[in-house]
């Protein structure tokens, strides 16, 4: 059975009531990492990830005054309090060190970290310090991705990426021997 066309016509006014396949980025139905690297083709390495660290920075900067200034009961209307108390434990347990390590992991939900480690008692510089420094590698290894994907270096971007997900797999599945060791 051949598929139904689709013979409505679309003016600037029609509404759409589904998305269509440039609604992904805004929809969030990819991984973020996909649009950090083609939003860093143009750039190249050294000023994609130094603009990227700065909007990074005054985001989170953004996120952790946010949840300081509405507090807890705001954080928890956006995320689940099963979580919110794993990582009141992880912080309690690990302090600066899980934060830092949470942000060293490339694909971890950091906007939502933002909002939980505003709500901490660390001091503001510490906070965007911490998350600053902790992006930096997965950041140069994005841009470096997407420099190799902008000369047509397929195999090059394909193998950093893929290097990373790997990276990000292990120290995930092996999160417990990697704080001891740490340690």
């Amino acid at each position: 059975m051949a598929p139904v066309e689709d013979r409505r016509v679309r003016t600037a006014r029609t509404p759409r009531l589904h998305p269509s396949p440039g609604d992904t980025d805004r929809l969030g139905s990819r991984p973020r990492t996909t649009g950090r690297v083609r939003g860093r083709v143009p750039l190249g390495v050294l000023h994609g990830t130094t603009y990227s660290l700065i909007g990074a920075a005054l985001g989170s900067t953004v996120a952790f005054l946010v949840a300081r200034r509405y507090g807890r009961p705001y954080v928890e209307r956006g995320i689940a309090t099963d979580t919110l108390s794993a990582f009141d434990r992880i912080v309690a347990r690990e302090g600066q060190f899980a934060l830092f390590f949470v942000f060293l992991v490339p694909g971890l939900p950091d906007d939502a970290i933002c909002f939980m480690a505003g709500i901490t008692r660390l001091p503001l510089w510490k906070l965007v310090v911490i998350s600053a420094v902790g992006r930096i590698p997965g950041y140069l290894l994005v841009c470096y991705a997407g420099s190799q994907f902008a000369t047509a270096n397929y195999l090059g971007t394909t193998v950093v990426l893929g290097l990373m997900a790997f990276a990000s797999a292990l120290v995930y599945w092996r999160k417990d021997a990697v704080l001891a060791r740490i340690r």
